[in-house]
């Protein structure tokens, strides 16, 4: 398998966003794909290369803070890409059921990217059977 060129995001930010999407998306989930087979952060590269380079930095900044957060809020003792899965899961719900507006708001965005993300993935598209509900209009 060919390695992929992303443009965005450093290394360590695709690691990131390859922990998040087996977070949101983990593999035997009832699709049968999970998020790195779907090539979420490819998607995500590709995504966030449209936007101006500010939006691009602080989305980077974002995913590296979010990386640090569970060892910040003392959580755990590891970063979240470091985390077993379940603590992962654990984790973004105490992130998405916190008190503060913001964060939640946030938890929300993230999840909305990474489900467009994911369900932009042709292969998806055949597994739910969005062809025959919506097939593809001819030219």
């Amino acid at each position: 398998m060919a390695k992929k060129s992303y443009t965005v995001f450093a290394p360590a930010e695709v690691k990131m966003l390859e922990a998040l999407s087996l977070t949101f998306f983990p593999p035997k989930n009832s699709i049968g794909l999970d998020g790195v087979e779907t090539e979420v952060p490819q998607y995500l590269d590709d995504y966030f290369s449209r936007f101006p380079w500010i939006v691009q930095v602080g989305f980077r900044i974002f995913l590296r803070v979010m990386n640090w957060l569970p060892i910040l809020t003392l959580q755990s003792f590891r970063t979240f890409r470091k985390m077993e899965k379940e603590k992962r899961e654990k984790f973004l719900l105490l992130w998405y059921h916190g008190r503060f507006y913001l964060q939640r708001l946030s938890f929300l965005g993230f999840k909305l990217i990474f489900c467009t993300a994911y369900f932009n993935h042709p292969e998806v598209w055949k597994r739910i059977e969005y062809y025959e509900v919506c097939p593809p209009k001819k030219k």
